[in-house]
C-alpha cells in the first residue's frame, strides 16, 4: 500500500530543496554535447546561452 500523505510531504521537501539550492546557485545543469562529452553548467550560464543562441538564430534569420 502507498501512504499518499508520506508522498506529499517527501515532494513537498524536494520542492523546498530545490528552491534552496537553486536560490543558492547550486543548480547545476548537464548538457550532452557531441564529441566534447558531459559538460556541466550553472543555470545562469545555460540561460545566457540560450539567450545568446536565440539571438543568434533571430539575427541570421533577417
Amino acid at each position: 500500500m502507498v501512504d499518499y500523505k508520506t508522498v506529499f510531504i517527501f515532494l513537498l521537501l524536494m520542492f523546498l530543496d530545490n528552491g534552496l539550492a537553486e536560490g543558492m546557485g547550486l543548480i547545476l545543469v548537464t548538457l550532452d554535447v557531441k564529441n566534447l562529452g558531459m559538460i556541466t553548467l550553472k543555470r545562469e550560464e545555460m540561460q545566457r546561452r540560450i539567450l545568446l543562441n536565440l539571438y543568434l538564430i533571430n539575427f541570421s534569420s533577417r
